[in-house]
């Protein structure tokens, strides 16, 4: 991706409000539930991945086995 690419991506992100790709928002109560559906985990299971791995979705799914 080129420099110019990335700004680009940036700029759109936050047009929209959004996370960078493969990051958990653990403050977003409509993330955290739909990561909890989409893995079948409990919340305090999914806050206790991320306080091990960080935010980061594909540690955070590594962490829960899934």
């Amino acid at each position: 991706m080129t420099m110019q690419e990335q700004t680009n991506s940036t700029a759109n992100l936050d047009r929209f409000n959004l996370q960078p790709l493969g990051e958990l928002d653990i403050n977003d109560p409509s993330e955290v539930r739909r990561w909890m559906q989409h893995w079948n985990v409990s919340e305090v299971d999914l806050r206790k991945a991320v306080a091990e791995v960080g935010t980061d979705i594909a540690e955070v799914r590594s962490m829960l086995g899934k």
